[in-house]
Parts: structure tokens; C-alpha cells; sequence
């Protein structure tokens, strides 16, 4: 199990690699690594990361060559954070490596988990076409008037074997 969680700012990812060390490297023995920007040392960090923390730029240079790189075909979750930002400076980006995730996911026909986390995100229709066939959160959204993040969570109870990655 691979799991990729994509910041929006690198200060955001280092925080949230300094707090998941503690928590899943001591109690879970999950290897919790950052991308350094740097191909040759980042390829070398996937192979010994259970948890990968990125930023989207990060994460778009390693898995432009995903046919090439067998270990980011191993993703299983695929977190990105703070997705409301789509509308900004990083969005253009967020929209590449979620759409390059779903496609390499039907290519290599394994699954891979995509969690959207948000504090606020209007639109949970669109959205749900955004990240595939998640007719589902669409219809649990419309019953909790709105709340897509505990749509996305209840969607998705994978991440519950992570604890503590929404309670932060």
C-alpha cells in the first residue's frame, strides 16, 4: 500500500510530515517520507515511503513518467488537501495530477482512492464528475446539504486504516 498526500505549500507538507512521523512511523511502523523536488533522491524516497507527502509541482515532475516508474503505479490513496485552492495559483496543477491518477488508475486497472479534503467546496455535482464515478457523493451531499468532506469520508472507509489523517 502506497499512499501519496499532496500539500498546497511546501510549509504545509513539512508540518505535516513532522506530525505523521510521530504518529505513524512510532505506532504504525509506516515510513512516512517528503519529496525533496530532486528526480534521483525522490525516486529513491519512493521506494522507502508507505506515506508520501508532496506538493503538487513535487508530485507532477515524479509521475509525469508513471509508465516508467513502477512504484508510483503502487499508489492505492491519493489525498489531496485544501482542494478549494483549485481556483488559484497551484490549480491548474491539481487538476494535471488528479487527472493523470485516474487515468494511469484505468490504464494499469488498479484502484486508487482519491480524497479531496476542503474546509469549504461549493459545486459537489461538478465535483463528483471531476473525480469519477463517485455518483455517490453527489447523493450523499444533497442528503447532508453540502457537507462534502464527511461525504468524501463516509465514501471512502479506507481511510479510517490511516486514523487520524482527517483529525489532524
Amino acid at each position: 500500500m502506497l499512499v501519496v498526500y499532496i500539500a498546497p505549500i511546501e510549509p504545509l507538507a513539512m508540518e505535516r510530515c513532522h506530525d505523521w512521523e510521530k504518529k505513524f512511523e512510532e505506532h504504525l511502523k509506516m515510513h512516512i517520507v517528503q519529496l525533496t523536488g530532486e528526480t534521483a533522491t525522490d525516486l529513491k524516497l519512493l521506494v522507502k515511503g508507505q506515506i508520501i507527502i508532496s506538493t503538487p509541482e513535487k508530485w507532477d515532475a515524479l509521475s509525469r513518467h508513471w509508465k516508467q516508474r513502477k512504484h508510483v503505479q503502487q499508489v492505492s490513496l491519493f489525498i489531496v488537501d485544501e482542494l478549494h485552492l483549485i481556483g488559484g495559483q497551484a490549480g491548474p496543477v491539481l487538476e494535471v495530477i488528479v487527472s493523470r491518477m485516474r487515468y494511469m488508475a484505468s490504464q494499469i486497472e488498479n484502484m486508487i482512492r482519491i480524497v479531496a479534503l476542503s474546509t469549504s467546496l461549493a459545486g459537489a455535482e461538478w465535483w463528483a464528475q471531476q473525480f469519477g464515478n463517485v455518483y455517490k457523493v453527489y447523493k450523499v451531499v444533497q442528503a447532508r446539504k453540502g457537507s462534502m468532506p464527511l461525504a468524501l469520508a463516509m465514501l471512502y472507509p479506507f481511510v479510517v486504516l490511516l486514523g487520524g489523517v482527517l483529525t489532524w
